[in-house]
């Protein structure tokens, strides 16, 4: 078969940041593309291009190939195969090199040349050992967190005909552009053309994170707030990687010192406060929670007193993040209410230096 050629007139243009999108490039010169490689993805995105996997044959019909995952109608192929003993045939080959999975086991499965046909019979010869693939889509998905305009590469590899078909070479390299922009449409993405502090926190984990740009050289603190300020913090969730949307009803976050752990103060609240104590913009993988936050409190000016005669000094504050979220009718007609908390995390507090 001829090498796949990857259409190039196709945009990607018009995303944006925190939106999950899938894309899939068209091709020719195949009637089915088996194996994709992409180049310089952008963090947060991902290509369906299964790895292959050793599979042995020592029994008819039967390919043994360890927790391969796979299922009943999956489309693989012989990436590369060792003959044992010189027998050939050992599995009558297709026009493109393709088979399907049947009669799959945790560990084994069988080979049919079509989806609903009968398993192949594998003449054993001496066995065979070898690399199998199962055929990828191609397709892009996730989510990219940082506007910018991003360049990357895809090309795409065919099969040739004949009994033990060898993947021909991969296509020459297609490049794409591809364009993040800010926001979901109604607001900026934090740390473009805002001044709020955006915050990332891992569902799984409960880790928080944010912009390496504002982060503390070396570790530490956060980030830095100071008596009187009034500022905006934008919390987004990830799972795994990808923006996701609890959509919390509550959101509360408290400052505590670091030795005593008392309440120097708080922020947030409820989200049907009148006004709300946080506002959520956007929703599904754009979602932000914009939560004020006044650093201003009879214990935050007690605490800043213990350093009034060190011009400039600046201690750590221990900060932690709780939302809630509601789940519908989760036993029948039952709502169940989640709560969930963050890792606490070091956020530095100075004294007022503005008289």
């Amino acid at each position: 078969m001829p090498t796949p050629t990857i259409d190039s007139t196709q945009s990607v243009l018009g995303y944006r940041a925190y939106e999950t999108f899938s894309f899939l490039a068209g091709g020719s010169g195949s009637p089915d593309i088996l194996y994709w490689q992409a180049t310089s993805l952008p963090s947060g995105l991902s290509l369906d291009a299964p790895a292959e996997k050793a599979c042995t044959c020592t029994v008819a019909n039967t390919i043994t190939c360890t927790a391969h995952g796979y299922a009943n109608g999956d489309k693989v192929y012989f990436q590369s195969v060792t003959l044992v003993g010189g027998a050939l045939p050992v599995v009558p080959g297709t026009a493109e090199g393709i088979y399907y999975v049947r009669d799959k086991t945790d560990n084994s499965f069988k080979l049919a040349s079509t989806l609903t046909g009968t398993a192949i019979a594998i003449t054993e010869g001496g066995g065979f050992a070898g690399q199998i693939r199962k055929c990828g889509t191609g397709l892009i998905t996730g989510s990219v967190s940082t506007p910018g305009i991003y360049v990357f590469g895809l090309s795409a590899m065919n099969m040739a005909t004949g009994t033990w078909p060898a993947p021909t070479g991969l296509s020459s390299v297609t490049y794409f552009t591809l364009g993040i922009e800010a926001g979901d449409g109604s607001t900026s993405v934090a740390g473009s053309t805002d001044l709020g502090i955006d915050i990332n926190i891992d569902a799984i984990t409960r880790e928080v994170t944010m912009a390496s740009s504002t982060a503390a050289a070396g570790g530490g603190a956060i980030f830095l707030l100071k008596e009187d300020d009034t500022v905006i913090l934008n919390i987004r969730f990830k799972k795994n990687g990808v923006a996701l949307d609890p959509a919390p009803t509550d959101l509360a976050i408290a400052f505590k010192e670091l030795e005593t752990e008392s309440v120097l103060f708080s922020a947030g609240g409820s989200k049907t406060a009148t006004p709300p104590d946080f506002m959520q913009v956007g929703t599904g993988a754009a979602a932000v929670c914009q939560v004020p936050v006044t650093v201003t409190s009879d214990a935050l000016a007690s605490a800043l007193s213990n350093y009034e005669s060190d011009a400039g000094t600046k201690f750590n504050a221990l900060c932690e993040i709780e939302w809630k979220q509601t789940m519908e009718h989760f036993f029948g007609s039952t709502d169940l209410n989640l709560v969930s908390s963050s890792k606490t995390f070091l956020v530095t507090i100075e004294r007022d230096l503005v008289v």
